[in-house]
């Protein structure tokens, strides 16, 4: 007959498994959420260098057109840097949402393995004391059988 911790073993490698892929899902969400960051920075950066530049060809003559080319990319630069910030909410939550589902399945594991190992430690002590009745069982025969 199997033993109920061995029962318990197979369902303890099914939450392990799950776990296993909570984590790996985990991990690609936080990849895309530093990529998502990285590019945020990126953006940010090349606004601010863009800036720095501008202000530097604003020190002499510019002309009205190049003056409302520059803005109108400013603006587009300021457009991509508020998409990419939902981005990276987005990739944010999809990255909070990841790991609160593999802390619920390292919970269920770390759960299932402490019964396990409940289950293990009754089963061994049920099989001692088994082992004892029987060696008590048989010196009481052998008493009996000397002493009849």
């Amino acid at each position: 007959m199997t033993q109920r911790s061995d029962r318990l073993q197979l369902v303890l490698e099914v939450a392990q498994r799950k776990e296993q892929k909570a984590m790996e899902a985990l991990q690609a969400c936080r990849q895309k959420l530093n990529q998502q960051e990285q590019q945020l920075d990126n953006l940010r950066d090349y606004q601010q260098q863009y800036l720095n530049g501008l202000k530097g060809a604003m020190q002499g003559r510019v002309a009205l057109q190049n003056l409302q080319s520059y803005h109108r990319f400013v603006e587009q630069l300021s457009s991509a840097i508020e998409q990419q910030q939902q981005v990276v909410v987005h990739a944010r939550y999809a990255f909070d949402q990841a790991r609160q589902q593999w802390l619920e399945c390292r919970e269920k594991s770390s759960s299932l393995n402490d019964l396990v190992q409940r289950c293990r430690q009754e089963e061994a002590r049920v099989r001692e004391k088994q082992l004892e009745k029987r060696l008590e069982d048989d010196l009481n025969a052998r008493r009996a059988r000397s002493g009849a």
